[in-house]
């Protein structure tokens, strides 16, 4: 995020409160628009059992309200490019995301939406998009592990253990959070621990 100039910043801080207080809207908007333009696209983003989509408007926040701490900022990007990478995502995914999201944030706005506030969002998704794809070409660890349940246990009405036997070696630690997509809901990627 360091092509960032302290306007751009101040004008994403400012624009921070609305897209707090229209994240349904925002999120809506992001995806109609997404795949109108992309419907290609659709089945990377499958609903949730919630009927939400991917967090979208939770990482914008998120983001918005670190743009003064730079490293955690970088590192969860890094992060979110290197994760992204099972979905197979290339620029062209990530410039039409952007696309979509620059219409969405500009319905949101309405007419506080300004040349000066379009070109800072824009310059804020060219960096972060920049930092996703830098760590995702850099990471030459496998994009995903394919691995089977060889157990499973109820542990309650709405809890279950399960053991998952990777075909490959997964570099792992107790305890540690893991993305797992199931066949029986191919496109939905849960984290489980």
């Amino acid at each position: 995020m360091e092509t960032l100039d302290q306007t751009q910043l101040d004008l994403l801080r400012r624009s921070r409160a609305r897209v707090e207080n229209c994240t349904d809207e925002l999120t809506a908007r992001f995806y109609q628009t997404l795949f109108e333009h992309a419907p290609g696209l659709r089945t990377l983003f499958p609903l949730d059992p919630n009927g939400r989509r991917a967090p979208l408007a939770d990482t914008l926040i998120w983001l918005l309200h670190r743009l003064d701490q730079r490293r955690e900022l970088t590192d969860r990007l890094a992060d979110l490019g290197r994760d992204h990478r099972k979905h197979g995502l290339t620029a062209a995914h990530y410039d039409a995301a952007g696309r979509a999201l620059l219409i969405a944030l500009e319905h949101i706005h309405g007419p506080s939406w300004t040349p000066s506030l379009a070109h800072a969002w824009a310059s804020a998704y060219t960096a972060a998009t920049h930092e996703m794809l830098a760590a995702a070409a850099a990471d030459r660890g496998p994009a995903l592990w394919l691995g089977r349940v060889v157990e499973h246990q109820r542990l309650a009405a709405d809890l279950a253990g399960i053991v998952v036997q990777t075909l490959e070696p997964l570099p792992h630690h107790p305890g540690q959070y893991l993305s797992i997509e199931i066949p029986q809901r191919p496109g939905l990627w849960r984290f489980q621990s």
